[in-house]
């Protein structure tokens, strides 16, 4: 069942931990973190799955949601997936009154991207890192 989450590490060049996959599996089975997320299953297998979450918007004085990850997995694609999960989590966001959804993606990443393109706009905001260690 996990494999689809390997390649998507894989995609971004993370080493998954059993420690790393033990804790966000918690999160994800923890009604009280805000983490948790949506899942494609055909014929008994994970080719699906989108993580968010809500998160203040300071400046705007709302929460909004963020989209984690999202991934289907390679050989589903093409077919609609990507769309219906993204489509569920515009539902999650008008039911919990979030007035938008972000997420980032590598600017490679354009298979994913020319989804994205039709689901949502483009921001021209810059992403940062600072490495915490």
């Amino acid at each position: 069942m996990l494999d689809i989450y390997y390649v998507y590490a894989a995609h971004y060049d993370v080493n998954l931990t059993p420690e790393g996959l033990s804790l966000t599996w918690g999160w994800l089975m923890d009604n009280l973190h805000p983490l948790t997320g949506l899942c494609c299953v055909s014929s008994g297998r994970l080719v699906g799955l989108a993580h968010y979450r809500e998160m203040p918007s300071p400046l705007d004085g709302e929460y909004i949601g963020f989209l984690d990850d999202l991934i289907v997995h390679r050989e589903f694609r093409r077919n609609g997936i990507a769309k219906k999960l993204l489509k569920e989590i515009k539902v999650i966001c008008q039911k919990s009154g979030w007035n938008a959804v972000w997420w980032i993606t590598k600017d490679d990443n354009y298979e994913a991207r020319k989804v994205y393109d039709k689901i949502a706009r483009k921001t021209d905001w810059v992403l940062y890192e600072m490495d915490g260690r």
